[in-house]
């Protein structure tokens, strides 16, 4: 998705709190139910209070100046989306849509664990899967003291004679609880802390050409019956588990149960295919958008492998801000285009 974007600080306050409930979640508290849907509101680049192990503490993330970019949400009903038959296991499929992109989240939810099966990236015109095999489990219930290793693996055909892997693993802790509190509300929360190392390896040919290995150090704030209140994750290579300035930081904008499923979203049409030179890429390419209206260039989003928009840009120049890896271009009217950058 898009690269990070450089703007406002943001501060999130953390203090000691004298009283506070350590909850517990288990499985019938992760939302669930077709129509519930919600939407988060991203920051990128960002100055962060994230507060000591244990509690109760007071975290506060209400003031900050939160920027535009934001992310939809609906949970639907796994027989209607384009990727059911793909994932025979999941019961459970989250929907997250932005301008006209669309992905698709699947899970598998049950009283014991709640496991990420993979996802499905759809804008007209082109489609692609990703399956985790073996995919990611998190044991359940969640309460505070919890802690597990994790590790996913997933493997895509990104173009003739390519094939890019993905290997994920790193150990999560439910290491801190209290209340949060957002625009939307004051809510009991456990917080997980993940050490989480990504290597990725592109082949040609079978002969791997490339390799890049990223960590993060990341923070979600869960409650009950409800999405998760506050992502923020690390630059890349951060090794202070207190650090203060992060890469992102994602925030619960609303939330809403009972709604009746619907998707009354237009799509425009897609006549026109976008196009990429150089492609693969060692340093930057130039998107050229014909059948456009005139000279105006539209705007372009970028996402990174897991459906993340990772930079917008009207430039029609890309790639200088991005790691060596795919990514897939989009504008409003094109079909959606792929571009592998090589170092």
């Amino acid at each position: 998705m898009k690269p990070l974007v450089l703007g406002l600080l943001v501060v999130g306050l953390c203090t000691a709190a004298p009283l506070s409930a350590q909850i517990v979640i288990d499985w019938t508290e992760i939302p669930h139910d077709v129509g519930t849907q919600w939407s988060v509101n991203i920051k990128y680049d960002v100055t962060v209070g994230l507060g000591s192990q244990g509690g109760p503490h007071i975290w506060n993330f209400t003031s900050q100046p939160m920027g535009t970019d934001t992310v939809n949400f609906r949970i639907v009903s796994k027989g209607t989306t384009p990727f059911a038959d793909t994932f025979p296991n999941a019961n459970l499929v989250y929907k997250s849509t932005e301008d006209i992109d669309t992905i698709y989240q699947y899970m598998e939810l049950n009283p014991d664990d709640y496991g990420y099966c993979g996802l499905g990236f759809a804008s007209t015109g082109s489609t692609y899967v990703i399956q985790y095999d073996p995919m990611d489990t998190i044991p359940l219930p969640l309460s505070y003291g919890d802690s597990r290793h994790y590790y996913s693996f997933y493997s895509l055909e990104t173009g003739p004679d390519f094939l890019l892997t993905v290997e994920k693993h790193g150990f999560q802790s439910l290491d801190a609880y209290g209340t949060v509190t957002i625009p939307l509300g004051t809510f009991d929360c456990l917080r997980t802390c993940s050490f989480d190392t990504c290597a990725t390896t592109i082949f040609f040919m079978g002969i791997p050409i490339l390799s890049d290995t990223v960590t993060h150090i990341n923070y979600s704030f869960l409650t009950e019956n409800h999405s998760t209140l506050v992502c923020i994750a690390s630059h890349p290579g951060e090794t202070n588990p207190n650090y203060t300035w992060a890469m992102t930081l994602e925030r619960l904008l609303n939330f809403s149960t009972g709604i009746e499923e619907s998707d009354n979203r237009t799509l425009q049409s897609m006549d026109h295919e976008l196009r990429a030179y150089p492609n693969p890429f060692t340093l930057y390419c130039n998107v050229a958008t014909p059948g456009g209206s005139g000279n105006q260039i539209p705007t372009l989003r970028i996402y990174d492998l897991s459906g993340r928009l990772i930079e917008t840009t009207e430039s029609n120049t890309i790639g200088r801000n991005l790691r060596a890896g795919i990514y897939f271009v989009n504008a409003d009217g094109y079909k959606s285009l792929k571009v592998l950058k090589l170092q």
